[in-house]
């Protein structure tokens, strides 16, 4: 349901960039993502998709919460 969509040698350790495979399901699951208190991953205005950032900052466990997240997530 959802794919990653920085080429390898580009990726980020710090961002994870990814997409859902269609505009409905993208659109349902960020939806889904605000109604679990997740905010801020809606990606670039450009590019789409997602981007969650995981800094120092961030605990393991709010990476475990979308990773959730994104397995239970049942669009319509």
């Amino acid at each position: 349901m959802f794919e990653g969509i920085a080429v390898k040698e580009d990726r980020s350790v710090l961002n994870a960039c990814f997409r859902a495979i269609s505009p409905d399901i993208e659109s349902q699951f960020l939806a889904h993502c605000a109604k679990n208190n997740v905010v801020g991953i809606k990606g670039f205005p450009t590019v789409g998709g997602f981007r969650a950032s995981m800094y120092n900052g961030m605990d393991i466990e709010s990476v475990e919460l979308l990773v959730d997240l994104m397995k239970n997530f049942k669009p319509e």
